[in-house]
């Protein structure tokens, strides 16, 4: 999990998406609002795009027959959940809208999450149920893949 805050200034234009359509490279992200300012009504729209669409298309050259679904984040704790292996995302930038001279802000948080990887994978060092050495956590989550 993180937090995302993208900012216009008057030089310049905050793209929350600036890789264009991608995919994260995990079973599921999750996107929450946490606040916005100075935002038009037509800024940060996400869209969710079949997997034939090109990754690193700017989400103004994209193909609108593979858009597949669209979501704006509006209100405090709007959230959007996107299996990403199945579907792809990008996101329109953040303009002002009062005042092209004040900055507009959005404050996202984004949470990924990820099957355990299996010993052998390529992940399986990093994406185990192997406990962190410095920090160990542990959650009871009950999973197929649990020896």
């Amino acid at each position: 999990m993180f937090n995302l805050r993208t900012i216009t200034t008057p030089s310049l234009v905050g793209e929350p998406a600036l890789e264009g359509v991608h995919s994260d490279g995990v079973d599921h992200t999750m996107t929450t609002l946490l606040s916005s300012e100075n935002m038009t009504d037509d800024s940060a729209i996400t869209s969710i795009h079949d997997m034939q669409e090109i990754n690193g298309t700017r989400w103004n050259e994209i193909n609108t027959k593979l858009v597949v679904g669209r979501h704006q984040h509006r209100h405090f704790l709007d959230t959007m959940l996107v299996v990403d292996h199945e579907r792809k995302h990008s996101v329109s930038p953040v303009i002002a809208v009062n005042n092209p001279q004040q900055k507009s802000t959005r404050d996202t948080l984004i949470l990924f999450t990820r099957k355990p990887a299996v010993e052998g994978h390529i992940s399986a060092p990093y994406d185990s149920f192997k406990k962190h050495v410095i920090r160990p956590m542990s959650v009871g989550i009950p999973s197929l893949l649990r020896p």
